[in-house]
């Protein structure tokens, strides 16, 4: 069998090479003497190394031939896997329309040759194909099935995968927090199998919704910890990926010299690797940001290429973007009849991509799901509970032997009773004298929390007072002189008991102040705090940092931890929060601390918490700081804090 695969690959690559894609009859020939099994699947690997490393469908007649002779020679395993390249062949002639019909027929034969190890595959090809044809209705159908045939076959990758594929098409349909939620179960799955590739994919797309949701702090921290691991692995198309969504968001923030270098990676990349699906919305990008830095010449040739490269591959999404580019430019520049031009087309992609009628079967497709999702789980309760009743049914018969046993178990207690009644007693009292330990160390606890509180008052206020007066008294002895010596006596007496009282609220001052602060930086003390806030009341939360491994100046620590503090202080006494996010992160010479919850929200005038606003702001103010409030799609709050570094 190997024998036969390297003659032929050997044959094709030399055949490739020097007369282009060689003759059906031609490749039949070299096959004499192997099985019809065996040509079958020959036929299959030939048509899918063409469509891998070459365009224009140049693969088809291998695979129609495969698909043919297998379903006339009955080799069931086969016949899918032909079907499912040629429509590969027409997805590499950019004729989507074939393409979605011969995936959708692929499907059909994989499950009713009850060979469905490629349903994987299929389902995703043909999601894949329906958004180029921005027909994301039909697109959410396929991918509901397909995770609803997942979950039967248990199989676990596949429902990370549809769950991220659902996520995306919401992203497509501008519904971004729900998008944003796909991601995240997909995410978990992807964690519990230990597949990186996909999970840091999914991560990616959360980067692209926050894009979307005009949150570019949170849509940086996404796509840079995608960057960091498709950069380890040398994954060079997910690079290129990742780069042109950065660029995309530098776009938006109006940050032209980081959107052309990060475009300009992407665009790159995206050329040595052939992906003309990305290169097409990376054109696009590049051509907006060389418009917006005036060169609009260089900006019409890429808005071209993009239109061009999306048109070839019957991709709808972006040619609109190109459409819109131009109309963008043409508007920008006063020539109106131009941008009149364009915007029309844009608008007839656009309405086809998205109508009234496919937003409301997308609802009611959602809706579908959620309710099947539900009536499974009533049905799971049911059959557990009918278990349950037949566990109890069956268990009958052992009730009887079991009053038995237990009258012969209370003769024999009755024995051991007064036993047992001295050792109750021991196990009553050892339990009362815990309860009253765990009491005393629940004070101790509160007295340590007030004394942190206190402690830079102490500090700066008695201790140094106590301090002064201690130089003051010192200095007095030295150039006093004393007819008594017992004056003198008495003095020395009341400069040691002062230097003691000095010395003892200096250690009092020192022991408020959190060790962790001081002596492991920020992100030991916040993890500290978090757990002696949050975890202490039952609050859920996570802690994400990145790039905050270095010290920083003191002050800068101080401020975050005390603000955290703040906001947990509020978040735990008014927020009726369930989950708290934070985030702590580096970019752009700043730091980035983000807190999140999903409770009531709060008014920013409110007089208990305006207090502590107010407090946040005056901290921050001192080392020019700045913070913002806004409504969190948890139905929370967000606080956002950026603080210079440089």
């Amino acid at each position: 069998m190997k024998r036969y695969f390297l003659l032929l690959f050997c044959w094709y690559m030399v055949g490739y090479g020097q007369t282009h894609v060689a003759n059906l009859d031609s490749v039949l020939s070299t096959m004499k003497g192997l099985s019809d099994s065996a040509k079958v699947d020959s036929m299959i690997q030939v048509s899918r190394f063409i469509v891998r490393n070459h365009s224009n469908g140049e693969g088809l007649a291998y695979a129609l031939w495969a698909h043919q002779m297998g379903v006339k020679k009955g080799f069931t395993d086969l016949i899918p896997k032909a079907r499912f390249y040629i429509a590969n062949n027409y997805e590499n002639k950019g004729v989507i329309d074939s393409t979605i019909k011969h995936y959708n027929l692929a499907l059909l034969e994989s499950k009713s040759t009850k060979h469905q190890n490629w349903y994987g595959y299929i389902f995703n090809n043909i999601i894949v194909a329906l958004q180029k044809r921005g027909r994301y209705d039909e697109a959410l159908a396929v991918a509901f099935e397909g995770l609803e045939m997942a979950r039967t076959l248990q199989d676990t990758y596949y429902i990370a995968r549809f769950y991220s594929d659902i996520g995306y098409i919401h992203d497509r349909l501008n519904n971004f927090s729900e998008s944003i939620k796909w991601q995240k179960k997909g995410i978990g799955l992807f964690d519990l199998i230990g597949e990186d590739v996909k999970k840091h994919f999914a991560i990616s797309r959360i980067g692209i919704a926050y894009d979307e949701l005009g949150d570019y702090d949170s849509a940086h921290y996404y796509n840079q910890i995608a960057l960091q691991f498709f950069t380890a692995e040398n994954s060079i198309k997910d690079i290129g990926m990742i780069k042109s969504n950065i660029g995309n968001t530098y776009l938006k923030e109006n940050n032209w010299k980081m959107a052309l270098d990060y475009l300009k990676d992407a665009y790159e990349i995206n050329y040595i690797t052939g992906d003309n699906l990305a290169l097409s919305i990376t054109a696009i990008n590049l051509g907006r940001a060389n418009k917006e830095i005036g060169n609009i010449s260089r900006a019409k040739s890429l808005f071209s290429e993009g239109i061009r490269l999306s048109k070839a591959l019957d991709d709808l999404k972006f040619q609109s973007e190109g459409y819109y580019s131009y109309y963008d430019l043409f508007e920008s520049l006063q020539q109106y009849d131009s941008a009149l031009f364009y915007f029309k087309w844009y608008k007839v992609l656009e309405d086809s991509l998205y109508t009234l009628k496919k937003s409301e079967q997308i609802a009611e497709l959602i809706t579908k799901y959620e309710t099947k999702e539900k009536e499974q789980q009533i049905e799971l309760q049911e059959l557990t509970l009918k278990k349950q009743e037949a566990q109890i049914v069956s268990n009958r018969w052992l009730n009887f032997l079991l009053i038995a046993l237990c009258v012969l178990v209370i003769v024999v207690s009755i024995g051991l009773y007064l036993r047992y009644i001295g050792k109750k007693d021991a196990e009553i009292q050892r339990m009362l004298i815990e309860e009253q330990e765990k009491g005393l160390n629940a004070v101790i606890t509160a007295q340590e929390e007030e004394r942190k509180r206190i402690s830079k008052d102490l500090h700066d206020g008695i201790g140094q007072q106590l301090s002064g007066l201690k130089m003051a008294f010192q200095k007095m002895l030295r150039n006093w002189s004393f007819n008594n010596p017992e004056e003198r006596e008495e003095l020395n007496r009341l400069t040691e008991i002062l230097s003691e009282s000095a010395d003892e609220v200096r250690s009092i001052s020192h022991q408020m102040m959190p060790k962790s602060l001081t002596e492991l930086g920020i992100v030991s003390a916040l993890e500290d705090l978090l757990s002696k806030s949050l975890g202490m009341v039952g609050i859920e939360y996570e802690f994400e940092h990145h790039k905050v491994t270095d010290r920083v100046e003191e002050q800068i620590e101080v401020t975050i931890y005390r603000i955290v503090q703040e906001l947990i202080n509020n978040i735990i006494k008014h927020s009726n929060a369930q989950m708290v996010h934070i985030q702590l992160f580096k970019n752009a010479g700043k730091i980035i601390l983000i807190v999140e919850d999903n409770g009531n929200g709060f008014a920013e005038n409110s007089t208990e918490k305006g207090h502590g606003l107010l407090n946040i702001k005056s901290r921050l103010n001192t080392i020019h700081g700045e913070v913002n409030y806004a409504p969190s799609p948890a139905s929370g709050t967000i606080a956002t804090i950026r603080i210079p570094i440089n």
